[in-house]
């Protein structure tokens, strides 16, 4: 009771990754639109996931499962 939209997104996250752990997590991106009604304004959020500045096409073709295991993976 009383809590905003926002709450209700965090929690249905929170609670989408106890059942599809391997599908979600906190570190994921998004792209979330917040439309403030008390003033009229939106502010928009890009949290999309970014490779590392000195990352390759070619960099996990020896080793596929390095994209997901090991330093390489984050």
């Amino acid at each position: 009771m009383g809590g905003t939209i926002a709450d209700v997104t965090v929690a249905s996250m929170l609670c989408a990754c106890v059942r599809a752990f391997h599908q979600c997590g906190l570190g994921g991106g998004f792209f979330a639109v917040y439309y403030n009604r008390s003033n009229q304004s939106a502010v928009t959020f890009n949290a999309r996931e970014w490779a590392p500045m000195g990352a390759t096409t070619n960099m996990y073709r020896a080793n596929s499962s390095s994209s997901f295991l090991g330093e390489r993976s984050y």
